[in-house]
């Protein structure tokens, strides 16, 4: 992940189709994946505190979890 001066959020990129994996430090009860605001299919292995996705276009990417509160991640993600 590279954060870059002229912009505010981390960027990383991936291929597309890769799938794309957060972990997580803590267990969530769920999780919710979206890019540019629309939501994405994708899976929460609480079990191993993962959340995972195929990745199929670039964005902003914001990624929301849940357990006993909740936390939100942002990123620009870059798919070629």
């Amino acid at each position: 992940m590279n954060t870059n001066a002229k912009q505010r959020d981390p960027t990383f990129g991936t291929l597309h189709g890769q799938t794309v994996r957060v972990h997580l430090r803590f267990a969530a009860s769920s999780a919710t994946v979206s890019i540019d605001r629309r939501k994405v299919p994708a899976k929460l292995d609480a079990r191993k505190r993962v959340v995972l996705w195929s990745a199929a276009r670039a964005g902003i990417l914001t990624v929301s979890v849940r357990a006993t509160g909740d936390a939100s991640y942002v990123a620009r993600l870059r798919v070629r």
